[in-house]
C-alpha cells in the first residue's frame, strides 16, 4: 500500500472514531441542552432529517441519501488524480464526514433526557452543537465539522494556487515579452 493509501485509511479510521465516540457521549452521558465550551458551544441534541443546516429537511429519504452521497463521489474522484497533500487532506475530510453522516444517518437511535422526551432518530442524523454566541446558530455534528474544514481547506488551496499560478505565468510572458523585444532589436541592429 502506497504511503497516500495508508495516510487516507489512517485519518479516516480516527475520524470516525472520534465523530462516534463524541456522538455516543453526547447522547449517553448528558442532557439534551447545555454548555460545551461556557460562552462559545453549546449542546443542543436534534435529530435532523435533512443534509447540512437542515437544508431539504422534508425532501424524500432517498432524495436525502443522494444529496448526501454525491460529494462523496465527486470527493473521491477528485481525491484520486491529486498531487497535493492540502488537497488529499480537504477532501478526505469531506469524505469522512459526509461518510460519517449517511451511517449516523442509517442507525436508529432512541434517546432519552431530562428535559426533552424521547425522540427516534429514523433517517436522520444527530446533531448536537451550536454556537452559544450567535442567536438561532444552527446545530451541528463532528461530521459536519469535517465537511466545512474539508471545503474551506481545498478552497484556500485553490486561491493560493491560482495566485501561484498567475504569478507564475505573469512572470514567463514578462520574460518571454522581454525575449522577443531583444530579440527585434538584435535583428535590427544586424541591419
Amino acid at each position: 500500500m502506497n504511503k497516500k493509501t495508508c495516510n487516507f485509511f489512517r485519518n479516516k479510521f480516527f475520524s470516525f472514531l472520534s465523530s462516534f465516540l463524541i456522538r455516543d457521549a453526547i447522547l449517553q452521558k448528558t442532557s439534551a441542552y447545555g454548555s460545551f465550551i461556557p460562552g462559545f458551544i453549546d449542546i443542543k441534541v436534534v435529530g435532523n432529517n435533512g443534509v447540512a443546516f437542515s437544508a431539504f429537511e422534508n425532501a424524500s429519504v432517498s432524495f436525502v441519501y443522494f444529496i448526501q452521497i454525491l460529494p462523496i463521489i465527486i470527493s473521491m474522484f477528485f481525491l484520486v488524480f491529486t498531487k497535493s497533500a492540502w488537497f488529499d487532506v480537504g477532501f478526505s475530510m469531506i469524505i469522512t464526514g459526509g461518510m460519517s453522516n449517511v451511517i449516523d444517518r442509517s442507525i436508529v437511535d432512541v434517546y432519552t433526557h431530562n428535559i426533552v422526551p424521547t425522540e427516534q432518530t429514523i433517517n436522520a442524523v444527530v446533531d448536537y452543537f451550536s454556537f452559544s454566541f450567535i442567536s438561532g446558530s444552527a446545530i451541528f455534528n463532528m461530521p459536519d465539522v469535517y465537511v466545512v474544514a474539508g471545503v474551506i481547506i481545498v478552497l484556500i488551496k485553490l486561491i493560493v494556487q491560482t495566485i501561484i499560478d498567475y504569478l507564475h505565468y505573469d512572470k514567463e510572458n514578462s520574460e518571454n515579452k522581454t525575449y522577443e523585444n531583444n530579440k527585434e532589436k538584435i535583428i535590427e541592429e544586424r541591419r
